[in-house]
């Protein structure tokens, strides 16, 4: 069970609209869609738009990690499969210890997996993020700003995108980032966030 399976996508608030990955589709949700939560600064065209431009940018990393689930799936039946025939071939069909034998060696080699698994995967994410990030900087987040609303990505951006409204500091200018759940990091850009 990867760490995707066990978060639960966080509720859309007056300050912050989620669009949460569809089951089915592998697609963003707008179905959650609150026209009053924009109010009538951005259209739900220009929304849908950015959330299929992300779901573009996003498409090599979900590419990546079919292929790495794949390798690991792979991974595991060479190991199982050489684990059995040292077994057999050491121990013989009865041997008792060639059935704890077989079981250790099974084991040590899944922690190794597991660990190039998910250090690859998190690397995967990263590279994700950062590619939707620059598209979002180049194409959408300009234009989303003056209206008062930013595009964010939190560390299980994967799994959902958020809208989310910003105020001008009074005395700069400039807008003020103001995080809208609990679960928001200071720094919308921290790309260390664990996967």
């Amino acid at each position: 069970m990867s760490d995707d399976d066990k978060v639960i996508v966080p509720a859309s608030t007056s300050e912050c609209q989620i669009f949460p990955l569809g089951c089915c589709s592998s697609n963003y949700n707008t179905g959650d869609y609150d026209p009053d939560f924009v109010g009538g600064k951005a259209t739900h065209k220009e929304i849908t738009q950015v959330l299929h431009d992300i779901q573009r940018a996003r498409r090599p990393a979900v590419r990546k990690r079919w292929v790495l689930e794949f390798l690991l799936a792979l991974a595991y039946l060479i190991v199982t499969i050489g684990a059995v025939l040292v077994r057999y071939f050491l121990f013989g069909l009865d041997s008792i210890m060639g059935w704890l034998f077989m079981f250790v060696i099974i084991g040590i080699c899944g922690v190794f997996i597991n660990y190039g698994y998910e250090r690859t995967l998190s690397e995967i994410v990263k590279e994700s993020k950062d590619a939707c990030y620059k598209m979002l900087d180049e194409q959408h987040m300009a234009s989303f700003e003056a209206k008062g609303l930013r595009w964010f990505l939190p560390a299980h951006f994967l799994l959902w995108v958020e809208l989310q409204k910003i105020e001008g500091d009074q005395n700069t200018g400039q807008s003020v980032y103001i995080p809208p759940n609990q679960h928001q990091h200071p720094n919308a850009n921290d790309m260390n966030a664990q996967v």
